[in-house]
């Protein structure tokens, strides 16, 4: 009975979440699966034809013109991040969203996304946050709020940020659309889900995106986890579908002939039919373009180069999509959210009605596109266009914007050996190496395309990835969210040059650079609140450099994931690092720093002051990858006196290898500062290792107040301190992980008040306890050291007792030899006294 209660309730949640319901579901299954036992092809009766859409030169013409319309349409945009995937595929243990996208600065790819988005909206000048919504699996639901709420969001308004589980859907057994049973419980029905096209239902089903279109937003741009370039073409695209009205935008890339990946085709329906108006431009998969193609032109020819650029004439789909709201809102109403549904069951023989294996019904989020034309076209022709509802009348409602792939599309998602066997064949391998290497050349590109002397990079394998080697340029998305805001950033780009080996990594966002020559590695950060103008500056120096690394460091459980699957690791020899923190506006002139005024200025619209700008306030903000630390807080200096009690606390942090938390604290008057870290028990290696963190309280200029000292993890977290800070004054308190293979996660907090004058009665109490705490971690310690004493002791004692029997027995053996040797002794010497007697006497 209670077996039949769980299945009875596990079926009537998966008729809630199901769009018709359970039912509609196997109406749907049982319509797909006889037109799949039957052989029949969907694309039958379409005829392919070459798309329509805008294709795009990096940095230049069109591009910039479409990037800057779109950088004014950006503050009514909304972001949809298909989040559903584990690690698995790539050699990780947790989610995609926190691998890193690059080892320079080790930002992880939420991270990264999270900064696109704020930086995205401060260039348009937008007051509040543009939204951003997750979709998530129930593998990867929890993780992704825990890693939100361990970065705090990352910058991001927690109320503009909304997350969507996506529900598995049944598995069918059969081609009747029979419910297949759990082989590991007989009593549930086995689901799986059913692609990433479920998010239009999810938007739909929860009012999330009539409630979006409600608030002002105009359009939603869609994409997926681990594609680090993906900005890089959003401003553009969205460019694109204003200026022409599109409902809907692919953003696609150029796509080499032959490639195993989707292309994007107009479809003509030869026999017509009142479900697409005759044209329909969509994607389809590599696995379909080349028999349709061929049957187009009666084998004639396929999926073949144009001579004038060598490239594919039908672009890749990449699964980025720029939807207009206004149109999606009333397509998702009329379909209730269900997109075109496929099925791909895999047959036990060749009646073709058993399968080898449960199937279900999937779908694509690409596919909405079949939804989304007719209604553009209706639309258009009755409203006669508008930026709102995204199509205008005479006009195609659905279209593309192509930009080279290394631009906008390198993803993450192959591990290192089959990334390597990809590289062997020629076949882009798509791993996290080459992802990494695809952000640093970008950033690369962009300042070529500008005019700066930039070494190209020569090819390079890491255990058989080949990789594009050159110089590792990272511009943080708050300096450079797009190309034509760099621009503004760069005074005389030809005055900019960057040598093979170097590496540039600049973040903040009022940075302006007029000179720059540079042979090494360069860390450049602003604080916001404060203003850099380099006008002059020379660097040289050893830099960094990446290192493959062994197969037996490879192999070793020690060795982190992040650089397992990458098989190479960046040692940091030498840096200039040029670090801003204090509020107002600096200048640099043949490598000297100075400030030049205390009002900060604007590098993002023309020289403009920034004294409304209000100066961040010290908080458990989120980390940010700025060349392995870890900067929290804002300005350092204001007009109002800062307080002379402050707290600063974070429940999670995660310290790389050599990398470092830096607290700022500002005190007023003498103080004492008290801190506490706990280490999370993700910090013990699988060997019991802990990491090694070293505490030290740096001022801003002088002697330490305290030295770099070794905090004791023998017995797990260390214990709580204080610190007597004679004067007053800018100081950081820095944490550093000084292991050099061991990530260390952390909770720490930091508090201070005056020294003198005496603490108040809830902090007397509150250091009661914390003494307490600490007395009583102390004495378990004792205790543990006391215990291995007198185990020492019982061990020492047990030898002692096995020697000194030892002894006694060698004692006696030595005494019997004593007595034997003396006999024979003595037997001699009697031998030999009788020996010249015998000889005398002799005849």
């Amino acid at each position: 009975l209670a077996d039949e209660r769980r299945l009875q309730s596990q079926l009537l949640a998966l008729h809630r979440s199901l769009a018709g319901g359970l039912d509609g579901y196997v109406c749907r299954a049982r319509e797909l699966l006889e037109a799949s036992r039957l052989g029949r092809n969907p694309l039958d009766g379409y005829r392919p034809s070459l798309p329509v859409g805008e294709t795009l030169d990096f940095g230049r013409g069109a591009f910039l013109k479409y990037e800057e319309e779109g950088l004014a349409a950006m503050r009514g945009a909304a972001f949809v991040l298909v989040a559903g995937g584990l690690g698995e595929r790539l050699g990780a243990s947790g989610i995609k969203l926190d691998l890193p996208a690059e080892l320079a600065t080790g930002t992880s790819f939420l991270a990264l996304y999270a900064q696109h988005i704020l930086a995205l909206g401060a260039a348009a000048g937008s007051a509040a946050c543009l939204p951003l919504v997750l979709m998530t699996s129930d593998d990867t639901h929890a993780r992704t709020l825990a890693s939100l709420e361990a970065g705090d969001y990352f910058g991001l308004d927690r109320r503009r940020v909304f997350l969507l589980r996506q529900q598995a859907v049944p598995c069918l057994a059969d081609a009747g659309a029979a419910l297949a049973v759990d082989p590991s419980d007989a009593s549930r029905v086995l689901t799986k889900p059913n692609g990433h096209g479920e998010v239009h239902r999810l938007l739909h089903s929860s009012g999330l995106a009539a409630k979006l279109h409600g608030d002002g937003c105009t359009h939603l741009v869609f994409f997926q986890d681990t594609n680090g370039l993906v900005f890089n073409a959003v401003p553009a695209a969205l460019g694109v579908s204003v200026r022409r009205g599109l409902a809907l935008n692919f953003v696609s890339v150029r796509r080499r002939a032959g490639d195993a990946s989707g292309a994007l085709i107009e479809l003509v329906r030869e026999r017509g039919g009142g479900d697409g108006g005759g044209r329909v431009l969509a994607n389809v998969e590599y696995n379909q373009l080349e028999p349709l193609l061929r049957a187009a032109s009666a084998g004639a020819s396929g999926d073949e180069p144009d001579p004038a650029t060598g490239w594919s004439p039908y672009p890749g789909n990449c699964n980025q999509l720029v939807v207009a709201l206004r149109p999606y809102v009333e397509v998702l109403a009329a379909s209730g959210g269900v997109v075109p549904e496929f099925v791909n069951p895999k047959y036990s023989d060749a009646s073709r009605c058993g399968f080898k294996k449960p199937t279900r019904l999937e779908c694509m989020m690409q596919d909405i596109a079949w939804l989304m034309q007719p209604r553009a076209r209706a639309d258009g022709a009755a409203s006669g266009g508008g930026s709102d509802n995204g199509c205008e009348g005479g006009r195609l409602g659905v279209g593309f914007t192509s930009v080279p792939p290394e631009w906008g599309y390198f993803p993450s998602k192959n591990d290192r050996l089959t990334a390597a066997q990809l590289s062997a064949k020629g076949i882009p391998p798509y791993s996290a190496a080459t992802a990494e290497f695809a952000l640093y050349n970008a950033h690369a590109s962009a300042l070529r395309a500008l005019g700066a002397e930039v070494a190209p990079p020569q090819p390079r394998s890491f255990h058989g990835v080949s990789v594009p080697l050159g110089p590792a340029v990272i511009f943080s998305p708050c300096f450079a969210p797009c190309m034509s805001v760099l621009a503004r950033k760069l005074g005389s780009p030809q005055r900019l040059s960057v040598s093979r080996k170097s590496a540039l990594l600049v973040t903040g966002r009022h940075i302006r650079i007029d000179e720059l020559q540079l042979d090494g590695s360069l860390e450049i950060s602003v604080a916001d609140g404060a203003s850099l103008h380099i006008r002059s500056l020379v660097v040289q120096n050893e830099g960094w450099r990446f290192e493959d690394l062994s197969p037996t460091v490879l192999e070793d459980d020690r060795c982190p994931e992040v650089l397992q699957m990458r098989g190479y690791t960046l040692r940091r020899e030498q840096a200039r690092r040029v670090a801003v923190t204090k509020p107002g506006h600096h200048e640099m002139d043949h490598g000297e720093l100075v400030l030049v005024s205390r009002t900060a200025v604007s590098f993002c619209d023309g020289a403009a002051d920034l004294t409304d700008e209000a100066p961040p306030q010290t908080s458990s903000a989120a980390p940010r990858g700025d060349g392995g630390r870890l900067s929290f807080g804002g300005a350092l200096e204001g007009q109002t006196p800062p307080p002379e009690r402050a707290a600063w606390c974070s429940s999670a942090l995660s310290l790389q290898p050599g990398a470092e938390l830096r607290v700022p604290l500002v005190l007023p008057v003498p103080s004492l500062v008290r801190y506490e870290v706990h280490l999370l028990d993700a910090s013990r290696s699988s060997l019991g290792l802990q990491p090694s963190l070293v505490l030290s309280l740096l001022p801003s200029r002088g002697k330490a107040v305290l030295p770099p000292t070794l905090l004791d993890t023998a017995a797990g977290s260390p214990p709580p301190g204080t610190i007597h800070v004679p004067g007053s004054g800018i100081f950081h308190l820095v944490l550093q992980n000084t292991s050099l293979l061991r990530e260390a996660t952390v909770s720490a907090a930091v508090t201070h008040r005056p020294a003198e004058g005496g603490p108040s009665a809830e902090e007397e109490e509150e250091e009661k306890r914390a003494e307490a705490v600490e007395r009583a971690a102390e004495l378990a310690v004792l205790r543990q050291q006391d215990e291995a004493l007198a185990a020492s002791e019982k061990e020492l004692s047990q030898r002692l007792w096995e020697v000194q029997e030892t002894r006694r027995r060698q004692a006696a053996m030595m005494e019997l030899v004593q007595r034997d040797l003396a006999t024979l002794q003595g037997r001699g010497e009697g031998e030999a006294a009788m020996g010249p007697l015998r000889t005398a006497n002799a005849p």
